[in-house]
């Protein structure tokens, strides 16, 4: 599917993807300004053999072979009894005891040991960082002498919030809102339920000259799916018969005539398969099926000037009329326009070919960029 086209099938739900966007863009700003700020404290320690050289170097062996040793810590650091003592030190409430999140790990590759700890209340988070680092180390001298913990970094106050991340919110709302928006029209647009003849349409139009507008777009939609199932070409054609304006200046029962006499000019000449309809007060469309663009330029050319070539003799008077037709045309292939694309091509085409003052036939492809 065409951008264009996609487009266009979203500006003709905007009433459905403007409220949807708007509806998810507003939600997730929503959901981002509800989110309670979270704040993030450390401190690191690293493990480090305790005592005389010798055994220091002894230690540190065992430390290198072993790195479960240092694993244990980060455990103890976890450990209900080390919080407990922490949630006792500091004489939390339940609320205040829920609002914290402890995590402790080493740090890949090395002995040092990491605490973290989150919390809505960044004071809150660096005193239970504190108090969780002192209960540690406290625990740990009981464990032996061998191996001892050293503060590297003290618990710190953080000044700014780790989450929400409000611009990756907003990033993410806008993206997930568009994906969604585009998603509802094109749906809303494929699942439409499509023309169907109605048992009153009218098939002539109100001065029973021609087909009708109703009809004739009936069989513009019918054309376009019979070529999305084939390898052939639809081609539309609009010709306005009064481009210079000589029919505005007869009498209402001489344009009439003047008129049903193009018709059947129009119909003499186009093959059997072939429609012609009046869908405007001097304008008549034509489809021309299983025809390629520069054939189609042939014919319509060649109607048009046998239409404004000769005079047209008008009954019960006499008068003769000369028209001068400007035509445009549009092919259509399988791509995905639909009747209203095409119709405004074709009546583009149409526009280019009236700055002609004899008219001549435009086809749609071949126009000049605006």
């Amino acid at each position: 599917m065409e951008v264009r086209t996609i487009l266009h099938q979203l500006l003709r739900r905007w009433w459905l993807v403007v409220p949807v966007f708007l509806i998810t863009l507003g939600s997730s700003l929503l959901f981002t300004v509800a989110q309670r700020p979270v704040y993030e404290s450390t401190s690191t320690l690293l493990v480090k053999p305790a005592g005389a050289f010798e055994d220091a170097l002894s230690a540190v062996g065992t430390l290198s072979r072993q790195p479960e040793i240092a694993e244990t810590y980060a455990q103890v650091a976890n450990s209900r009894t080390i919080r407990r003592e922490a949630v006792e030190s500091l004489d939390l409430t339940f609320l205040e005891q829920n609002d914290v999140r402890l995590e402790a790990r080493l740090v890949p590759g090395a002995n040092v040991l990491r605490l973290a700890v989150r919390s809505s209340d960044s004071v809150l988070a660096e005193r239970y960082n504190a108090a969780i680092h002192d209960a540690l180390a406290r625990y740990t001298q009981e464990l032996g002498e061998a191996f001892e913990l050293v503060t590297l970094d003290e618990a710190n106050v953080a000044s700014t919030p780790i989450a929400p991340n409000v611009p990756a919110n907003i990033a993410l709302g806008f993206a997930v809102s568009v994906a969604l928006a585009i998603g509802v029209g094109i749906s809303s647009e494929l699942l439409a339920p499509g023309p169907r003849i109605r048992d009153n349409l009218v098939m002539l139009d109100a001065d029973g000259i021609a087909f009708s507008a109703p009809f004739f777009m009936l069989r513009l939609r019918q054309e376009m799916s019979r070529t999305r199932r084939s390898s052939t070409t639809l081609v539309l054609a609009l010709m306005n018969m009064d481009h210079g304006g000589v029919l505005q200046n007869v009498a209402p029962r001489a344009r009439h005539d003047a008129l049903r006499a193009i018709a059947g000019l129009l119909d003499q000449h186009l093959r059997v398969e072939d429609i012609s309809a009046r869908i405007g007060p001097d304008l008549f469309a034509l489809l021309l099926p299983d025809t390629s663009e520069a054939d189609a330029v042939a014919m319509v050319e060649g109607l048009r000037r046998r239409i404004g070539v000769p005079t047209i003799e008008v009954e019960g008077g006499g008068d003769q009329i000369r028209v001068l037709p400007a035509a445009g045309l549009v092919a259509f292939g399988r791509q995905g326009a639909n009747a209203d694309d095409l119709l405004e091509q074709a009546r583009r085409a149409l526009r280019d070919a009236e700055t002609s003052p004899v008219g001549k036939t435009q086809a749609f492809s071949t126009l000049r960029p605006a």
